[in-house]
């Protein structure tokens, strides 16, 4: 094959495969032909893989022009072209050819003929984009759960997140626990996977269920009365007529359906989309969708539409916002007040997801935060109400 060749011509062949080998291409061009045998049938793969090949033998093209003086460029396409037929077809599939298909040649001519040597500024600026686009992708990465899909949401940046360990409150429990510290800018997390995992909001659905109502006039802050239509209730407190103040303390869910029903199922749709409220699968057109159906949310969610509600991140209108505050005010003590609401759901006839959410306002900070439980019974609400006052009095936060 050699026979007849200039030493040149011998020096320029070798320089173009020792590029291959630099570029370590005989170890990727074993990936590609795994690709190939499992891909066989697939017409896209086996074009995308021929592009790969071909991009390489240019890329180790523009390598050797960058160690040749421009007057030998020509005599390196040259070469190409007088060694394209002996060479295109390599003895092995992971081995390279100097040469390739007419169509292939005609590209890597016409990027020798174009070839302009790259200047330092030039070289520093690629490094820079390479740079900033690895970043995004790193950071990208970092906000993605492990097992990203419709059930799982993006992790808060790694840089302000920390992970405690908070296992002696959840005994008993499968449980998990996310802070967002305002002040600091940081995220507090127990059992990460957890505080991703989207799950049946309960009654927690009801703060927002009432800024619905609101925002649609159907309720006012200065008139939430609602009458009871005088179907009985298992829950006593439900049978009689309510306020939005009385509802949310009773958690009364009649109350909530209808200001849902008044609304409209495209409203509603509308006005989630708009809060990124979960998985907003709106699947179940069911008045109880927020009750162990379609709709579902993370710990990590339900922390970021607190902090975004106190802020009203939302622009909706500031006497709806505080009346909705107002309905979740729990207690008020000289270092702080607590506001938050409860969640349970309840599956023959057992507790087994249980949710605490809501804030703590002092005079220096505000800290939103998430707890929600899982087990086979007793895991209500309540449950998660008393787990997150221990960790805020632990804290002293609260």
């Amino acid at each position: 094959m050699l026979s007849g060749c200039d030493m040149k011509s011998i020096r320029y062949m070798l320089l173009h495969e020792l590029q291959h080998y630099r570029h370590k291409d005989s170890l990727s061009n074993i990936f590609l032909c795994l690709a190939r045998v499992i891909y066989w049938f697939h017409p896209v793969v086996l074009l995308a893989l021929k592009e790969i090949r071909a991009d390489k033998e240019r890329a180790c093209d523009s390598s050797v022009l960058q160690m040749l003086p421009s007057e030998e460029y020509i005599c390196y396409g040259n070469t190409l072209i007088n060694f394209a037929e002996k060479l295109s077809s390599p003895a092995f599939l992971w081995a390279h050819g100097m040469g390739g298909g007419m169509k292939q040649m005609k590209k890597r001519i016409l990027n020798i003929a174009g070839y302009r040597g790259q200047t330092k500024w030039q070289s520093l600026r690629e490094k820079c984009i390479f740079a900033l686009i690895l970043l995004f992708f790193l950071e990208s990465a970092a906000r993605m759960p492990v097992y990203a899909s419709q059930d799982f949401a993006a992790l808060p940046p790694s840089r302000m997140t920390a992970s405690v360990d908070l296992s002696t409150f959840f005994e008993g429990y499968d449980g998990c626990f996310a802070l967002y510290d305002s002040r600091e800018n940081q995220w507090l997390l127990y059992n990460k996977k957890q505080c991703a995992q989207r799950t049946a909001p309960e009654s927690t659905y009801k703060i927002y269920s009432a800024l619905l109502g609101l925002e649609n006039k159907i309720i006012t802050p200065d008139s939430t009365f609602m009458a009871w239509d005088g179907r009985p209730h298992a829950i006593g407190q439900w049978n009689k007529d309510q306020t939005l103040a009385s509802a949310m303390q009773d958690s009364v869910n009649w109350y909530f359906q209808e200001l849902d029903k008044r609304a409209g199922t495209e409203a509603m749709k509308e006005f989630y989309a708009g809060l990124g409220y979960g998985n907003q699968d709106f699947s179940n057109d069911s008045s109880s969708l927020w009750l162990g159906s379609s709709l579902k949310i993370s710990a990590i969610e339900q922390v970021e539409l607190l902090r975004k509600l106190y802020h009203n991140e939302y622009h909706f209108s500031p006497e709806n916002i505080q009346a909705v505050q107002n309905s979740i005010k729990l207690e008020e003590k000289p270092g702080g007040t607590l506001y938050g609401k409860t969640g349970t759901g309840n599956i023959d006839g057992e507790n087994r997801n249980g949710w605490f959410i809501g804030y703590v306002e002092t005079a220096q900070n505000t800290y939103f935060f998430a707890t929600n439980i899982h087990s086979e019974a007793n895991a209500g609400g309540q449950a998660a109400s008393s787990i997150t006052l221990e960790i805020l009095r632990e804290w002293g936060i609260f």
